[in-house]
């Protein structure tokens, strides 16, 4: 139903509807709609508006219902709502009536100030551009909303003096992280608590379905072996160890005094050295002794008797009558120079042993250990010949070396053997014999590879074109087994057309029981041919080619 009514479509003023807005009342029908027995309610349009454009400058030239704006874009029915007046209007808001172009629009009403008095606005003056629009429903009555995404808004500050703000994750400056508050709550509801700024998490391990963790810097990860052993890398310890190994000699062995390991001696070892010390090396010692035979006292060292000598002496003293050839000690004495180095004159004569006479023999050879040691190599390993201590090999060496000396080298051996382990060619293969009494080989067959049946085939005579069986053979095969019904011998060729190569003769009727060895390629192409001159009109030929 609906009922007739007035409908206001200009502007409101504090003192009513005056005279010059009373003409924008048009009676217009109104509708009701049912909302219970006996009930009716007035039909309402919910609408709103949402901002067009703002900050709009009113232009000059405009008065109390036209407004000039170069290119406004605004259309009839907009709402117009001031910002900013210099005069005294008292309108807030107005519609748009119609637009006259796209730089100027004429208002719905008349702008006035508080006394009813038109007033026309100023150049300068700004206002906003709002445009009408109406909810959407759902076919359920449903409103269709949207929320707008603006950002989440935080109150923060000290003491109980907060600021609005909005959260915020800064990824280069932590500091500048603005983070919302937040609860962490378990399954069952229970807070869980955040210590020192670190989540507590509880892992299983004995569970069905257990919790798998991975350790790392944000880069790289920790490993585990096959043995569930962690591999750890300790940047200290490999360190130290560098630093020592770089202290030690590179290699083992002799080394120069600047390659080597400093070293000192224990104290016993240096009590040792002590007692050495008077007499550094045999050469010293041998510089202190005279040379064999008998020398000039200054050449000789300097001997003294041992106290039971001089017993015996003193013995012989008390005796000198029973030596008629020396009365008396005084008489030895004589006979004997003063203590310490004399001339030979001066001197008693005395003579060395046979097996000292063969010692020093031996020994004047080599009188110093270091004589004997420039003979020997400088240091341990091989050396060139000049450097190197002559020898002999034995006997039994050299009939060794006899039976080596068609080969002198390793290197020539090995050029006689082939470049790698595996099949080879004839001409790369080391020739090889069968013992005189060796038995037989039995050779055995593989598999079959392939089988052919042909029915009827017809052939050419020997002197005609090949008449191919198989055009590709599908594997290697080393003996084939074949027979044929006709009456004449065949040829079997293997080879590309133009190009076959005979490989046997198969006899009338055949040998089914006998494997003939006969080496096909895979790929290979098989023909066959008449060996006689006469044509084969019509046969039927069985093979297998073995592996």
């Amino acid at each position: 139903m609906s009922n007739k009514g007035l409908v206001y479509k200009g502007s409101l003023s504090n003192n009513g509807v005056d005279d010059t807005t009373s003409r924008q009342v048009d009676l217009q029908f109104q509708t009701v709609s049912p909302v219970g027995a006996n009930k009716h309610a007035i039909d309402t349009v919910i609408s709103g508006y949402y901002e067009v454009s703002n900050a709009n400058v009113v232009g000059a030239g405009s008065d109390s219902t036209v407004v000039n704006l170069v290119a406004h874009g605004a259309k009839k029915g907009d709402l117009i709502r001031f910002t900013a007046l210099a005069g005294t209007i008292t309108q807030e808001f107005m519609f748009i009536k119609r637009v006259i172009d796209a730089n100027s629009f004429e208002l719905e009403g008349i702008l006035t100030d508080s006394a009813g008095v038109t007033e026309s606005l100023q150049a300068g003056d700004t206002f906003n551009i709002g445009r009408g629009v109406m909810p959407r429903f759902l076919d359920t009555g449903e409103l269709v909303a949207s929320i707008a995404n603006s950002p989440i808004q935080i109150n923060k500050g000290p003491g109980g003096v907060y600021t609005a703000q909005s959260v915020t994750k800064d990824t280069t400056v932590d500091a500048n992280t603005i983070a919302m508050p937040v609860e962490i709550v378990g399954a069952a509801g229970t807070s869980i608590n955040i210590t020192a700024g670190d989540i507590g998490v509880q892992l299983f391990h004995n569970t069905a379905n257990p919790d798998s963790v991975q350790i790392g810097d944000g880069t790289e990860i920790m490993l585990i072996n096959a043995s569930g052993e962690a591999q750890v890398r300790d940047d200290d310890l490999n360190t130290t160890v560098t630093a020592m190994s770089a202290k030690l000699p590179a290699t083992l062995g002799q080394k120069a005094r600047v390659a080597s390991l400093a070293t000192t001696l224990s104290t016993e070892d240096m009590v040792v050295i002590g007692a050495l010390a008077t007499q550094a090396t045999l050469a010293a010692v041998n510089a202190k002794l005279g040379n064999i035979g008998q020398q000039a006292r200054a050449a000789s060292a300097a001997v003294t008797l041992s106290t039971e000598d001089m017993v015996v002496l003193g013995a012989i003293s008390t005796a000198s009558s029973a030596t008629a050839t020396e009365v008396t000690l005084a008489a030895l004495n004589a006979k004997f120079g003063a203590i310490g180095q004399q001339a030979r004159a001066a001197s008693a004569a005395t003579t060395l042993s046979t097996e000292d006479m063969t010692a020093i023999g031996l020994i004047s050879r080599e009188t110093t250990l270091a004589a004997m040691s420039a003979k020997l190599p400088a240091t341990l390993g091989q050396k060139a010949r000049a450097a190197s201590l002559a020898a002999t090999l034995s006997t039994e060496d050299m009939v060794v070396i006899g039976a080596l000396a068609t080969e002198i080298t390793v290197a020539s051996i090995s050029a006689k053997l082939p470049a790698t382990l595996g099949q080879k060619t004839k001409v790369a293969s080391l020739a090889v014999t069968l013992a005189s009494d060796s038995d037989p080989l039995a050779i055995t067959a593989g598999d079959i590879v392939e089988t052919q049946a042909i029915f009827a085939q017809a052939l050419n005579g020997s002197a005609g074109a090949w008449t191919e069986i198989i055009a590709a053979t599908v594997a290697n095969s080393t003996n084939i087994q074949i027979m044929q019904k006709g009456g004449e011998p065949l040829h079997l060729a293997l080879g590309a057309a133009a190009a076959e190569t005979v490989k046997m003769i198969v006899m009338p009727g055949g040998s089914p029981d006998t494997i003939v060895p006969v080496t096909i390629p895979a790929g290979t192409r098989v023909s066959m041919r008449s060996a006689s001159t006469n044509a084969v009109a019509s046969v039927d030929i069985f093979f297998n080619l073995i592996g």
